[in-house]
């Protein structure tokens, strides 16, 4: 069996590089946001609450938000 690696030189770093970058945008990307409630910062589940609030056009119950969001009804 050969003892040379199969990785080119150098390779491994460039991918943990590549991942270290795309694990930290996904956090960014993720993390709570504020900026349209000023100080307040809501998660995405909350903003998208709010979302469906604003667009329903009349009352909703919880069950209807709790489909809309793949929820339970408990949850809401």
């Amino acid at each position: 069996m050969s003892t040379h690696s199969l990785t080119p030189p150098g390779r491994e770093r460039q991918v943990s590089t590549i991942l270290d970058r795309i694990v930290r945008l996904s956090r960014a990307m993720a993390g709570p946001r504020s900026a349209p409630f000023g100080g307040t910062a809501l998660t995405r589940t909350q903003l998208d609450f709010l979302f469906l609030l604003a667009r329903a056009g009349g009352p909703v119950t919880p069950g209807e938000l709790a489909e809309a969001l793949r929820t339970t009804d408990g949850a809401i």
